[in-house]
C-alpha cells in the first residue's frame, strides 16, 4: 500500500476508535442512569455489548495496520 493511502487509512481506523470509545462511554453512562432510576436496561446493555465488540474489532484492525507498517 502507498505511503499517502496508508497514513489516510491509519488516521481514519485511528478516527474511528477514538469515536468507538466515546459511544462505548456514552452507552455505559445510559445503562447506569437507566438501572439506577430502576428502568429496565436490558436492551440498552445489549446494545453497550455490540458497541463494545465493535471497539475490540476496531482495535483489533488499528493494531494490525501499525504492526504490518512497522510502527
Amino acid at each position: 500500500m502507498p505511503d499517502e493511502i496508508f497514513k489516510r487509512h491509519l488516521a481514519l481506523a485511528i478516527r474511528h476508535a477514538g469515536q468507538g470509545e466515546r459511544l462505548v462511554q456514552e452507552q455505559q453512562q445510559r445503562v447506569e442512569y437507566l438501572e439506577k432510576n430502576g428502568h429496565d436496561a436490558t436492551s440498552s446493555r445489549r446494545f453497550l455489548g455490540l458497541l463494545l465488540q465493535t471497539l475490540a474489532l476496531m482495535k483489533e484492525h488499528l493494531a494490525h495496520l501499525e504492526r504490518e507498517h512497522g510502527n
